[in-house]
């Protein structure tokens, strides 16, 4: 099989593995879309790598069949991108008319149809090549008019499902949204262009550097659909591509062996040198064994015996903790359920004082409805339900006493389980979770996500709720001048002077008081212990826990050995109240870095509790390495071990300790500031003081927001040794 072939096939494998894994992430609409357009894709991608071995084998009536199944699959994939646009970007939905839909189906259908019985495309631009360097025509087979039809029909729906994609650019609102669109528009110019450039070309370019292209363009198209398609948020873009960089490697290198083997019996597999067996054959039998796994995930998916991840509540923290308004918050709760319970819809009611009815705020499909207020199924929930089950409403006798009215509101909105909001003993929102797309009932780890997802909702609506009469009611004004004051008198403003080492600490809260802390002192053997939080929430809530962490933390002395067990202390101080549910009362936890630096032996000690991770500059080396979280925040789980793990220092490093409202500030083109630049400048001021290297990312934060206003609290620390 000559190389070019290989390498195309290849690229149709591993685009077709993409496609299985987008599917297996979730099972909603634009999954489903996704997953059948990059499929189709790989097939096509697939189709031209098989007919052109054919060719090179001198087998052209195979060669024939398979361009016909390509032209077909070309049908397909161009009715397919134009379903996929009507679902992308997540969240937005275009109507489709059903005259048009039912029109587009016939047609494909017959093209389709046509193009298996006989139609073939002229074969002009396929000239393959001989392992040995010698050229083989292929049967030229003329156009004619059907296929020009086809043709036209097949850039019709292509360009007018790109044009439905560019005209969602310009309406959607959510900075997500944007970025996909900018993605994918991304990926489609690479692909078109690399396209565009071998048929331009066709003549000139070698067939091995021709398909080469097309293979690249297609993984790169596949890749980055993937990662639009299953990523809400794109900070993460180079970590993400660093990891997967990272896993292929290293299912490389344990596929030495297995290839080392099949190498010793090359002989009936095909005359390769060494270098090009491994070459082409390592990578190929990568991917077969990716696909198999996500095939087998795929039967353990269908049949229902996935199990719930253990890091699931990081991953609900994570998209649900900062959401910024009621608005968001029920747009990520809703995309979240549909994500991972694979609902056939949610919708999140938020209750309206002035008219005393709940509205729908975001549903999955888009309902519109009121609830008033005074339902009386409301006024007999129990505040410790988590959520309301109807198949276990209607069973089980503890539920007896709303069960008439609870069937006739599960009847009436069509929906499976009910979750309450609370807080203190009033519901200022609700859940609605309807059936399951398959209509199966849900599974003990689906309901186990759910619970964990209302908890999670509870604590946001609670903190937002919160801070919504901190900012409306002028009475407490004077309350929020006092805490300011109190606040400020505990938050550390001189820095101690170390013989070793040069510090900067910076902070600014976002409203009256910060939610954010941080402390660094010097122990009796010149070494640094060092803290900063970052409270979930904001306001005075979020305030009194920061207190909270101070006061424990004046109580500790920082060695090496204390880092974990001041981490542990804190967080048995905010759990002390917990309820059986294992979430906080005072509806709040927060993230910190806590450190210990011996100056003698360079050595930092440290816990990372959920925090954003540690910046380390190598000056020398001129690159950045990282301390990502390696325990879970503070204030949610009661017994949970907190290590404490070890980092060699050197000289010349710049040590950089932050919270969330650096690198997610936002400026008027809802573009967050990010961790890239805040690197950018530290990298640019390596020479400078540590003061000064903080007054410069603070003035190029200023500088980025553009006048916004600051919705997150800002605290900063830079160590330079």
């Amino acid at each position: 099989m000559s190389t070019a072939s290989l390498t195309l096939i290849i690229a149709g494998a591993i685009m077709l593995g993409l496609s299985i894994d987008i599917i297996l992430r979730g099972t909603r609409k634009l999954n489903i879309a996704a997953s059948v357009f990059i499929g189709l894709f790989a097939l096509v991608i697939a189709s031209e790598g098989i007919k052109g071995y054919l060719l090179s084998v001198a087998r052209v009536g195979l060669a024939s069949g398979f361009i016909r199944a390509e032209f077909a699959f070309i049908i397909l994939l161009a009715s397919s991108f134009y379903l996929f646009t009507n679902h992308f970007p997540r969240g937005e939905y275009w109507k489709i008319k059903r005259g048009f839909m039912y029109s587009l189906i016939a047609m494909s259908a017959v093209f389709v149809v046509v193009s298996i019985l006989g139609l073939d495309r002229s074969s002009a631009s396929y000239v393959m090549v001989f392992d040995n360097g010698m050229y083989v025509p292929e049967v030229m087979i003329e156009y004619n008019f059907l296929h020009y039809i086809m043709a036209a029909y097949i850039g019709g729906i292509a360009f007018y499902s790109l044009y439905l994609i560019v005209a969602k650019a310009k309406r959607v609102r959510l900075i997500y949204q944007k970025q996909q669109i900018r993605y994918f528009l991304t990926a489609a110019g690479i692909f078109g262009t690399l396209f565009f450039l071998t048929q331009l070309f066709r003549n000139e370019f070698p067939p091995t550097l021709k398909y080469i292209m097309l293979a690249t363009g297609g993984v790169i198209f596949a890749s980055i659909t993937f990662y639009s398609i299953i990523v809400y948020r794109f900070g993460s873009l180079r970590k993400t591509v660093s990891r997967v960089g990272s896993e292929f490697a290293v299912s490389l290198i344990l596929l030495v062996p297995v290839v080392s083997v099949l190498f010793m019996v090359r002989s009936w597999l095909a005359d390769l040198s060494p270098p090009l067996f491994f070459l082409l054959i390592t990578p190929s039998v990568a991917v077969v064994f990716r696909i198999v796994e996500l095939a087998y995930m795929l039967v353990k998916q269908i049949l229902g015996s996935h199990p719930v991840s253990e890091d699931m509540t990081e991953r609900i923290i994570n998209r649900l903790w900062n959401a910024r308004n009621y608005e968001e918050l029920a747009f990520r709760t809703v995309t979240l359920l549909e994500e991972q319970i694979e609902c056939g819809n949610a919708d999140f009611l938020i209750y309206n004082e002035k008219e005393k009815v709940f509205k729908v705020e975001f549903s999955s499909m888009d309902n519109h409805f009121n609830i008033p207020g005074d339902e009386p199924l409301f006024q007999q929930f129990e505040k410790d339900a988590v959520f309301y089950h109807r198949d276990v409403v209607n069973i089980d006798p503890r539920y007896l006493f709303i069960k008439d009215n609870a069937e006739k509101y599960f009847a009436a909105h069509q929906i499976q389980i009910l979750v309450p909001i609370f807080y203190e003993s009033e519901i200022p929102a609700l859940i609605h979770i309807s059936q399951k797309l398959d209509e199966n009932s849900y599974t003990n780890p689906e309901l186990g996500i759910i619970r964990k997802i209302a908890k999670i909702v509870t604590i946001a609506m609670n903190n937002m709720i919160l801070f919504q009469k901190e900012e409306n009611a002028k009475s407490t004004l004077r309350d929020l001048n006092l805490a300011m004051q109190i606040q400020d008198s505990i938050f550390q403003h001189d820095v101690p002077k170390f013989a070793k080492l040069d510090v900067h600490m910076f902070q600014q809260p976002a409203k009256w008081v910060s939610g954010d802390y941080y402390m660094i002192e010097k122990t009796p053997d010149d070494g640094a212990g060092m803290i900063i939080a970052d409270v979930s929430g904001k306001g005075i809530p979020a305030a009194l826990v920061a207190m909270v962490i101070h006061t424990v933390v004046k109580t500790q002395e920082f060695t090496k050995t204390s880092v974990g067990s001041i981490v542990k202390k804190i967080n048995e101080v905010m759990t002390l109240n917990q309820s059986m549910s294992g979430f906080t009362r005072i509806s709040s936890f927060a993230t910190l870095f806590c450190g210990y630096i011996d100056c003698g032996t360079s050595t930092l000690y440290y816990n990372n509790a959920g925090h954003m991770p540690m910046l380390i500059f190598d000056r020398v080396k001129s690159r950045f390495d990282y301390l990502p979280p390696n325990a879970k925040p503070v204030g949610l789980f009661p017994e949970f071990e907190y290590p404490t793990s070890v980092k060699k220092l050197s000289r010349n490093k710049i040590l950089v300790l932050f919270s969330d409202g650096i690198t997610e500030a936002i400026n008027r083109k809802d573009e967050e500031f990010g961790q890239e630049r805040l690197e950018a400048v530290i990298r640019e001021n390596e020479g400078k003081a540590a003061r000064e290297i903080s007054s410069r990312i603070i003035d190029e934060l200023t500088e980025f927001s553009e006048g916004r206003e600051q919705f997150d609290d800002i605290t900063l620390m830079v160590i330079k040794l």
